[in-house]
């Protein structure tokens, strides 16, 4: 994404899935929106190895939802402002924000990480919600 933001319609993973990955790959960060209105899913990867390919931040709009099955190891952060994400496992990394806005925004994730330093826990991720939300299960 370069360092780019960009707003799509829709994501999916095109052909069998194999090597498809969403990477920032610069020192600015890329904001990728997603706005759809129907289920997407996408068994990409989306961050990766190289420098700064990690840097991008994913913002969900439109009432659809979108499934992420690959493997997410992007570190900025993770807005959920209408529809639903579902991810079989999503880590928010020290110092990023999961924010799910309103009622509109639902995550399911399978296996939720909120942190990775093993030591200090700070800048610690943030888990924002606009209105009560109950974590299921509980922490």
């Amino acid at each position: 994404m370069l360092g780019i933001s960009q707003t799509v319609g829709g994501l999916v993973t095109p052909g069998t899935g194999a090597f498809n990955s969403l990477v920032g790959g610069s020192t600015a960060a890329s904001t990728l929106t997603v706005n759809n209105t129907s289920a997407n899913t996408y068994a990409g990867t989306i961050g990766g190895m190289g420098a700064n390919q990690n840097n991008i931040a994913l913002v969900k709009q439109g009432a659809g939802s979108l499934a992420l099955s690959g493997v997410l190891t992007y570190t900025n952060n993770t807005t959920i402002n209408a529809g639903t994400v579902a991810a079989s496992s999503l880590t928010i990394v020290d110092g990023a924000t999961l924010s799910v806005i309103d009622v509109a925004g639902t995550l399911a994730a399978t296996n939720l990480t909120l942190g990775t330093s093993a030591a200090a826990r700070w800048p610690s991720p943030v888990l924002q919600a606009s209105r009560p939300r109950r974590l299921s299960p509980p922490i």
